[in-house]
């Protein structure tokens, strides 16, 4: 394990067919220390939701990068993953994203409020959360942070 506690290092021996062997790396996921949500839906046309969320990463956790990471969000029964390479940042420094994912329109922006602090706001729309009952579960996993909660909308 590294120093930050966030990544494991390992070794495996070279058989007879490959005396090479191979080093790995696994990034270990760490928890937000803080997540909260606000969640609203709205029906439509189109139906969507709007989403405000203040997360901390957890001690030790890994500085995150939105731009080399890309980030899941998930919704109720709405899950989106912006690939690495899809986020851009503004002259301000919030990350922001622009497009479609998994049939919605979703607007992102990701601000750092703080030290290990964010404010997240995701605008999407062409996503129905109408019909699923509350309380309605958000995870959120950037690098190697994550968190969940429940929300009523």
């Amino acid at each position: 394990m590294d120093s930050t506690g966030s990544n494991l290092y390992g070794t495996k021996q070279g058989d007879y067919f490959d005396n090479y062997g191979t080093v790995f790396k696994i990034a270990l996921s760490v928890p937000f220390s803080s997540f909260s949500v606000k969640l609203d839906t709205t029906p439509g046309p189109p139906p969507g939701f709007q989403l405000k969320a203040l997360f901390t990463q957890g001690d030790g956790a890994a500085a995150i990068d939105p731009v080399a990471q890309g980030m899941t969000l998930t919704v109720g029964t709405y899950t989106g993953t912006i690939p690495p390479g899809s986020f851009t940042v503004t002259k301000k420094g919030a990350w922001v994203y622009n497009g479609t994912i998994n049939g919605a329109s979703l607007q992102v922006r990701l601000l750092q409020t703080g030290t290990n602090s964010y404010q997240l706001q995701v605008d999407a729309t062409r996503v129905d959360l109408t019909t699923i009952n509350n309380p309605v579960t958000v995870t959120l996993t950037l690098g190697c942070s994550d968190g969940a909660t429940q929300v009523n909308r």
